[in-house]
């Protein structure tokens, strides 16, 4: 028994034999574990990132400026599109292309992060997981200088055992830096949601706070709808506040820990204005209460905007002193596992031990903003003063802060002085650092014509803003307060939105203008018997109810220069004929057929045809001779 025991034991070592067991990640599982807990948007903005990366790179292997945080300051000439359409999502730039090194060995390799100086991507994992997430099968066609790559592919690719390769066609670069990735055979959410018009404005808004530092230091981004007969392009622009200078000066504060700076800037918000402010009215903040509170900026990456959260460090309650409170945490590290946020790059890791040490530095800084800011409150609210005329009470705050800025829509018949510091008011006055100035005297329509003449010698070229703050009132609501922003708009930092806010001023001055000396009819008159309406075939009914505009003014005025008072006409009729070759170009603007070349351009428009809105505002036209 034993020996026939001990031949079967022999006779199955001799038949012993190695069997393979299959391993690998299927590719459905990796692609809801890598995408369950990450929503479309945080998919893209994956792709975006990878895109930023590699103009970053591009920007530091070459001459180039850095800001005060050792990041780029310049990324013109970089652009990335976010296309849609029904049966794809395509996503391009013209950054660098994927380095050969990094696309053959690292880009589809899963886990290993970006090895990119101040990157803000995760190679392997953040452009994987953005595939996976909206689709199924895939392109790619990248040019990185050396070489160009093409490929397809499908989801089946991703997965480890071995059976599928991701293979890529390689050919000479074309000289076209340019990286593309096109998802189609889409998912039926991400196809529901590309075609929810509430989400793809919300996509727009969310690009607008996160890129609003790289989009602010020149790169473009835009997002085009094909999903329709139409296409809709929306150009991203930068939304993060930006701080005041006056009142409370910005609050600043830095510290570095383990390789990683961390700054902060706290202060008021750009356009936010305390009640004692010219220009403040019960509702001027209600739209900017979703941004106050502080944001975190990785690498100038926002992660977290406008929170009020404790987890974030604003650990005690809100309060109405708080109004207007905005902080910029600027963290910036060289290699970005250091950051300490999540990989989605939707939230800070909350328990890192670089995180606790940053949100330390929030309620301190929120505190000192909440004391001086109730030292602002107190000048309006201040028992003394409550009871006095709210203009005599603006009048008050004014002169006790220094601040300028002023509100002519309802004082143009006013003048109004700064008063001298009151000597008992010290430690207001040491605390906001007031500049004591005199406010110019307010124009009237009594001596508007000598206010033009008076304004002429101060010369418009030293002008920064549209506007100079003597600029005389109409009496206009309308007018007055597109007048009053005109005063604060500078023309080199947005020529193209102050040419809007100066063609709206003409045609709101016109319009003051002709409702103030009767003047409706007989414009309407010229337009269809001498001007452009002779070509138009408008019948009585749309005649009799239309309205005046810009262009009709334009030509009516070139042909009355009798309306000019006799020292003024010769100035005025140039400035007007200026003005009508000029109304095309801002008619242009408006509707989107053009943009203004350079700041210049406005400079001069504005130069050339300024005496005549001045007329316009508050001039006293000769009627008898009209």
């Amino acid at each position: 028994m034993e020996q026939n025991t001990s031949v079967k034991s022999l006779n199955n070592k001799e038949h012993r034999e190695v069997v393979r067991l299959k391993t690998g990640i299927d590719p459905r599982f990796l692609a809801d574990t890598l995408t369950t807990d990450i929503e479309l948007t945080d998919a893209l903005f994956d792709l975006i990132d990878n895109s930023i990366d590699a103009a970053r790179d591009q920007i530091l292997n070459g001459p180039h400026e850095t800001d005060s945080r050792g990041l780029p300051s310049n990324y013109s000439g970089y652009e990335i599109k976010l296309r849609f359409s029904r049966e794809s999502i395509l996503i391009e730039d013209n950054c660098t292309g994927v380095g050969t090194q990094t696309l053959e060995e690292n880009t589809f390799y899963t886990g290993r992060r970006s090895d990119h100086k101040y990157g803000i991507g995760y190679y392997g994992l953040g452009l994987k997981r953005a595939l996976l997430k909206a689709g199924s099968r895939y392109g790619m066609i990248t040019d990185n200088g050396d070489y160009q790559y093409k490929s397809r592919f499908d989801m089946a690719a991703f997965a480890s055992d071995g059976d599928v390769q991701l293979l890529a066609e390689r050919s000479p670069s074309t000289d076209r830096l340019r990286t593309v990735f096109v998802v189609s055979s889409l998912y039926e959410e991400t196809t529901s949601q590309i075609h929810n018009a509430d989400w793809i404005n919300s996509l727009v808004k969310s690009l607008e706070v996160r890129y609003s530092i790289f989009i602010s230091k020149g790169l473009k981004i835009k997002v085009v709808c094909s999903l329709d007969s139409l296409t809709d392009t929306s150009f991203i622009n930068p939304t993060v506040p930006q701080l005041r200078n006056e009142l409370i000066a910005p609050l600043r504060q830095k510290f570095e820990f383990g390789g990683v700076s961390c700054d902060f800037e706290t202060g008021i918000h750009a356009n936010y204005l305390f009640p004692g402010e010219y220009g403040h009215t019960p509702k001027c903040n209600e739209e900017l209460t979703d941004q106050y509170g502080v944001y975190y900026i990785f690498n100038d990456r926002v992660i977290v905007e406008a929170s009020r959260e404790k987890k974030h460090g604003f650990t005690t309650n809100w309060h109405s002193e708080y109004g207007g409170f905005v902080c910029l945490a600027h963290v910036t590290g060289s290699s970005p596992k250091d950051l300490p946020w999540n990989t989605a790059k939707t939230d800070v890791k909350l328990f890192s031990p670089l995180f606790i040490k940053i949100r330390e530095n929030v309620e301190p800084l929120a505190k000192e903003y909440r004391s001086k800011a109730k030292k602002l409150i107190n000048i309006w609210t201040n028992k003394e003063t409550k009871s006095l005329p709210e203009e005599q009470r603006k009048q008050i705050f004014a002169a006790k802060t220094g601040v300028k800025k002023l509100d002519r829509s309802n004082v143009s018949a006013s003048t109004l002085t700064t008063h001298k510091n009151n000597p008992n008011n010290t430690s207001i006055t040491t605390l906001l650092a007031p500049k004591e100035t005199k406010s110019p005297t307010l124009s009237t329509a009594k001596n508007s014509v000598k206010a033009a003449r008076n304004n002429s010698n101060k010369h418009s070229k030293s002008w920064k803003t549209i506007l100079p703050d003597y600029f005389p009132m109409s009496g206009d609501a309308i007018f007055d307060h597109l007048a009053l922003e005109a005063t604060t708009i500078v023309i080199s930092e947005v020529p193209n939105s102050a040419s809007l806010l100066y063609r709206s001023l003409f045609e709101a001055a016109f319009k003051a203008f002709a409702k103030k000396h009767s003047l409706h009819d007989q414009i309407k008159e010229h337009y269809y018997t001498k001007g452009e309406g002779r070509k138009k075939q408008h019948d009585s009914d749309y005649v009799k109810k239309r309205t005046l505009d810009l262009s009709m003014c334009a030509g009516w005025i070139v042909d009355n220069d009798s309306l000019y008072p006799s020292d003024m006409k010769k100035r005025l009729s140039l400035c007007a004929k200026r003005f009508k070759q000029e109304a095309p170009v801002l008619n242009g603007l408006v509707h989107g057929n053009r943009v203004l070349g350079n700041a210049n351009d406005l400079f001069s428009m504005r130069d050339a045809t300024i005496e005549l809105l001045e007329f316009l505002a508050d001039g006293k036209p000769n009627l008898n001779g009209a």
